[in-house]
Formats: structure tokens, C-alpha cells, sequence
């Protein structure tokens, strides 16, 4: 990929991942995003998509988003209202189970989901808000992705972004 890059066939590499996938090493767990990461040589990859790893409810991708930063790698985060398993910001009356090391990340309690929500209240903010600000706080984050299947989702999604955050 970086022959391709160099020669201009492609601008960028990119990795993406769902979530950030473990598998059982010799002496530990490793997850295989990580292993990619820190298996090739400096300068391969220049974006990684991140989703389901680092939202409000699930922060599994932290050394990935680690990782990325200290290699300089710009990183964009999906599933930021939540995910697969964990529910998301738009239900706050149900737990969930955390995605992560094969589906046993862990539970999301609804108290962890009502707290959030209490965050976001006091500062006069939307929930939605809050997971959009959140997604953007490592500073190798320099997008975020956001699915939309309407008009007014789109209107929402757009009023949650112009949301100020303090």
C-alpha cells in the first residue's frame, strides 16, 4: 500500500475496524488492530476508522486512539451515539452488554446511561451533544461519522453539532 501511496496510484491508507477485535496471543491478549498498527513500519497508515470503540457508553478503542496519536494517525470515530449490544443515546431505559472482547465488554447500566443524560442536562446540553463532543476529545480524532436515514435525522444531527459545549 505505501508502493502504491509513493507511485500515486492512491493518496491515502486507511485501517478500519467495528470494534477493536481481540485475539488470544501467547502470553496475552492482543487486540488485532494494535498488532497492525504496531506490526507495520512508520508512515503506512494515515487514517484509521474507529467504530463502536469510543462513545459514551463503550471506551474499548483508547489504546488504538493512543496509538494512533503517538503515530500520528489521523482517526475517525463511528457509532458515537452508542452500539451494537450497548444501546444508544436515544435509549436510556435499557442496559445493555458492552461490546468488546468477543461480546463480553461488560454491561452498560442504566444508571451509566440516566448519569450521562444528568451530565448533559445540567450543562444545558443534549445527550446527543455530549456523545458528538466526547467523540472529538482525543486529539487524533479529526472526524466523525455520523448516520443519518432522513431529513430529520439529518436536521437533528445538525442542531446537535451546532450545540456549544462548555
Amino acid at each position: 500500500m505505501r508502493r502504491l501511496r509513493q507511485a500515486g496510484a492512491v493518496r491515502r491508507v486507511s485501517l478500519g475496524m467495528n470494534t477493536v477485535g481481540w485475539t488470544l496471543g501467547m502470553e496475552q491478549r492482543v487486540p488485532n488492530v494494535l498488532r497492525l498498527l504496531r506490526d507495520a513500519p512508520t508512515g503506512t497508515f494515515d487514517s484509521a476508522l474507529l467504530a463502536f470503540g469510543w462513545n459514551l457508553y463503550n471506551q474499548d478503542g483508547i489504546e488504538v486512539l493512543a496509538e494512533c496519536e503517538a503515530r500520528g494517525i489521523d482517526v475517525h470515530v463511528a457509532g458515537v451515539y452508542g452500539g451494537p449490544g450497548s444501546g444508544s443515546v436515544f435509549e436510556l431505559d435499557s442496559a445493555g452488554s458492552k461490546p468488546g472482547c468477543g461480546g463480553t465488554g461488560g454491561e452498560v447500566s442504566v444508571e451509566t446511561k440516566r448519569g450521562w443524560a444528568q451530565l448533559a442536562a445540567r450543562h444545558g446540553v443534549s445527550l446527543p451533544c455530549v456523545a458528538l463532543a466526547f467523540a472529538f476529545l482525543p486529539a487524533c480524532v479529526t472526524k466523525v461519522v455520523v448516520g443519518m436515514k432522513s431529513p430529520t435525522e439529518v436536521r437533528s444531527t445538525m442542531a446537535w453539532a451546532a450545540e456549544t459545549v462548555c
